[in-house]
């Protein structure tokens, strides 16, 4: 069995994270998560790719500014989870998630907003969204709900 082989196994990718593995690099086969954060403030990109690519196990595959760049980048870079920002400046949002989990259920979508609104937050969940947080989330929390290690709705 080559590397390639067994990373894209998912019984064996399942049975293998964290334990001796002889055709990982270092002997032991760590999963890292691809993450793309799409978000209309330059800023709020910079800072989360900044913040989160220093966690290890998570790689900031791609960020995004608008709605199409978005759903372009989630079909060129295949992530695990999706960081989205629901209130993007063309107010379509919801659209990214709903596009981005009918072609590919597999992708995680997490909410990251500004402020709290319960109705979005309803609506997000409701369409596939895994949990909806508020931006002041601290880096431990935010990195453990990528990880998968927290997936409790909020």
């Amino acid at each position: 069995m080559t590397l390639q082989s067994h990373l894209s196994d998912p019984l064996y990718f399942s049975a293998s994270v964290g334990v001796d593995c002889p055709l990982c690099s270092g002997g032991v086969f760590r999963a890292v998560i691809t993450l793309l954060i799409i978000d209309h403030h330059e800023s709020i990109r910079r800072a989360l790719a900044q913040r989160l690519s220093r966690v290890p196990g998570i790689q900031v595959a791609g960020v995004a500014g608008s709605s199409e760049e978005g759903i372009a980048q989630a079909r060129t870079v295949h992530p695990d989870v999706v960081l989205l920002e629901l209130k993007l400046h063309d107010g379509r949002g919801l659209d990214v998630l709903r596009a981005i989990r009918a072609e590919n259920p597999a992708i995680r979508v997490i909410i990251l907003t500004s402020y709290l609104d319960d109705f979005e937050r309803q609506v997000a969940l409701k369409a596939g969204a895994e949990q909806y947080l508020l931006k002041d989330i601290d880096s431990k929390r935010l990195s453990s709900v990528i990880l998968g290690r927290n997936l409790a709705a909020s």
